[in-house]
């Protein structure tokens, strides 16, 4: 990712222990709001926090403060970083942001990401060097005085690159906001195709849709709890005719011309074999972390990582009237009936991309029609076999009902059609 043009003004600092946080309202003032700033700019100060998992290992922070106040001149929001006027009467932003580190005692040591802002359209534009490979949660709070339990997720991104950027576009009217990032290597290794791949963290989730969920299905109940305790790799597009091709040495596809388009008419024999043929072809390449293997994700894993950690019926909220839709999905209304390349929609927040459209997608799990309800813990779905196997996403025939992240089908699992692909995850043998 090109650096952006203005990068963020980065503070000279050391490591800290935690220890505590002094807030800049503690401070004294003067009336010159530069000076001031200037003060403010240059002071470290520590955290009183502790994180969700593992334990800290390093954490720098700084903090950036453009203080309120009654402007005879205009005031300059954040000025040691971007100097941008803003209007004659009062501003306020105060945000804080640091790097944290989370270290078990069976994942390697790796050195803690540097996180600096800029303003973008009066955004901030959040700038990390990190370690490519790793998954890097950005977490938000209002305030520091909850301790760890304000922390919120704004999304997790893989680094393809470093260093790179991400916008916060939820901060609009918002007075302050502080914000950390969290290198996750809790059992991730390094990932073998960064560009390809993006890393799901083990978590907790809903499966399924709530009763009043808009045009739901009765086979999307009971919402069931889910835990996931392994972490994996999802494949962050469908796979392509072209991937297909280079595996297998065949293109079964209805809707060709483009290589880059998702491969589909492929039977759940077809996808599985494919995913027996790349983890071995990926093993005599050296490519692949020892006892991992590339598979078909289960349906609990597909829906966990197509809503991202939300609740919604889409991964992006909820939509009854399909409005927004159309920006994330190729569906019926403005698919032309056909496949179209893949990654060309808005992704997720977890970076996967046609999660709600282009293909239907193969799962590992034979069909039931109903989920058992209460808590499971890494399921795979019902004992086989049975009729049918579970088909997950919408296709580009479908309608915006079929888009959400709880819509499921059935399907023979020796049936193929121009409607089904899939998408492959890479995850340690069970």
């Amino acid at each position: 990712m090109k650096r952006p043009s203005q990068p963020g003004f980065q503070l000279p600092g050391d490591n800290f222990g935690i220890n505590h946080f002094a807030s800049p309202r503690q401070q004294a003032e003067s009336d010159d709001p530069e000076q001031d700033e200037d003060r403010f700019l240059r002071a470290p100060f520590r955290l009183n926090g502790k994180q969700r998992q593992g334990r800290v290992a390093r954490v720098k922070t700084w903090l950036l403060l453009s203080r309120s106040v009654r402007a005879t001149r205009p005031c300059h929001q954040l000025s040691a970083i971007r100097r941008r006027p803003l209007s004659r009467a009062y501003c306020l932003l105060t945000i804080a942001f640091f790097t944290v580190l989370e270290v078990l005692s069976s994942a390697q040591a790796q050195t803690p990401p540097l996180l600096q802002i800029a303003l973008t359209n009066a955004r901030p534009q959040l700038i990390i060097s990190g370690t490519t490979g790793y998954v890097h949660q950005l977490q938000w709070a209002a305030s520091l005085t909850s301790g760890s339990n304000a922390w919120q997720v704004l999304t997790n991104l893989t680094a393809t690159n470093t260093p790179f950027a991400w916008v916060d576009a939820t901060v609009s009217g918002v007075a302050e906001r502080y914000f950390r990032v969290v290198v996750l290597t809790n059992g991730q290794p390094i990932n073998p195709d960064p560009v390809r791949l993006v890393w799901i963290p083990s978590g907790t989730f809903t499966l399924g849709s709530p009763e009043s969920e808009p045009d739901r299905s009765s086979n999307e109940g009971p919402q069931t709890g889910v835990t996931l305790t392994k972490g994996f790799f999802m494949s962050k597009f469908l796979a392509t005719q072209g991937d297909y091709l280079a595996i297998t040495g065949s293109n079964p596809s209805r809707f060709t011309g483009d290589t880059n388009r998702p491969v589909e008419k492929v039977t759940w024999f077809n996808a599985t074999n494919y995913c027996a043929l790349l983890t071995q072809s990926e093993q005599a390449a050296g490519r692949l972390p020892s006892g991992w293997q590339y598979r078909l994700p289960t349906e609990a894993e597909w829906e966990y990582a197509c809503r991202a950690g939300t609740t919604t019926m889409f991964s992006y909220g909820d939509d009854p009237n399909y409005t927004s839709l159309g920006a994330y999905s190729w569906f019926a209304a403005n698919s032309g009936f056909t496949t179209h390349p893949v990654g060309q929609k808005l992704p997720n927040p977890w970076g996967l991309y046609d999660m709600h459209g282009n293909l239907a997608q193969w799962c590992l799990d034979w069909y039931r029609s109903t989920y058992p309800g209460g808590n499971l813990t890494d399921p795979t779905g019902p004992a086989g076999p049975a009729v049918s196997r579970v088909t997950r996403g919408a296709s580009h025939s479908y309608s915006g009902s079929a888009c959400r992240s709880a819509y499921r089908f059935p399907w023979v699992p020796a049936g193929s059609d121009s409607s089904i692909g899939f998408r492959v995850v890479l995850a340690a043998s069970q």
